[in-house]
C-alpha cells in the first residue's frame, strides 16, 4: 500500500470560523446542508433506496447488525465506501484484494453498486 501523507494547513478551522468572510461561507454550507438533512426522515429514505438497490445487486449487503447497516461487501464487514477510498487514494485492483482479502469480482461489484447509487435517481429507476 502507498504511503500517503497528510498535509498540513497553514490554518486552524477556528481561524477559518474567526474570518468574516471564510466564517459566513462555512456557517453558509452547514445550514444549507443542515436544511437538507434536517432530520432522520432523509436518512431513512436514504437507506431505503439503499436497500432497494442492494437488493439487485449481489455481492454487496446492508444489514442492522454489520457497520451501522452501511453497504458492504457480502460476508465482510468491508464498507463500499472503503473501497472507492481506496481506489481515490492510488491503490490498485491488486493492492486491495492482498490488503483486504477480496477478489477482483468483489471490486467490481462495489463500483457497480456505487454507480447505481449515483444513476438510477436520473434513470428513472
Amino acid at each position: 500500500m502507498k504511503e500517503t501523507q497528510e498535509p498540513t494547513l497553514p490554518f486552524s478551522l477556528l481561524e477559518l470560523l474567526e474570518d468574516p468572510k471564510w466564517g459566513k461561507c462555512i456557517n453558509d454550507f452547514l445550514h444549507d446542508y443542515n436544511g437538507y438533512h434536517p432530520n432522520d426522515m432523509g436518512m431513512n429514505q436514504m437507506k431505503s433506496f439503499l436497500r432497494m438497490i442492494v437488493s439487485h445487486q449481489p455481492g454487496i449487503s446492508m444489514d442492522q447488525k454489520v457497520v451501522s447497516e452501511m453497504p458492504v461487501i457480502q460476508g465482510t464487514r468491508i464498507q463500499v465506501t472503503m473501497i472507492l477510498a481506496c481506489l481515490r487514494d492510488g491503490m490498485t485492483t491488486e493492492e486491495i484484494c492482498e490488503d483486504y482479502g477480496l477478489t477482483r469480482e468483489q471490486i467490481q461489484q462495489a463500483l457497480s453498486f456505487a454507480i447505481r447509487v449515483l444513476d438510477d435517481p436520473f434513470m428513472g429507476s
